[in-house]
């Protein structure tokens, strides 16, 4: 578990959800199936690192930036404005 108190499927799952991306979507530009990042993001089972390159190539990440910021999720690149 990271530093941050979540366990990797979740900081993805909130990452991909930040971005504003659906798991079906994350899955097609990922060239992983929706069930893989399903089962991922609920922690049934460790991605290999193959896997997780492929997630944080599509999030933006590197998987140093991963490992080592947990706070990289909220790196300002990221950032989206609601206009209301």
């Amino acid at each position: 578990m990271s530093d941050d108190g979540l366990a990797p499927g979740k900081r993805l799952s909130e990452i991909r959800q930040q971005l504003g991306l659906s798991q079906r979507r994350a899955a097609e530009l990922s060239g992983l199936t929706h069930s893989a990042i399903s089962t991922i993001e609920q922690d049934k089972v460790s991605p290999a690192i193959s896997t997780l390159q492929k997630l944080l190539k599509v999030y933006g990440l590197s998987l140093s930036e991963f490992f080592l910021n947990p706070k990289s999720r909220m790196n300002p690149r990221w950032s989206l404005i609601r206009m209301t």
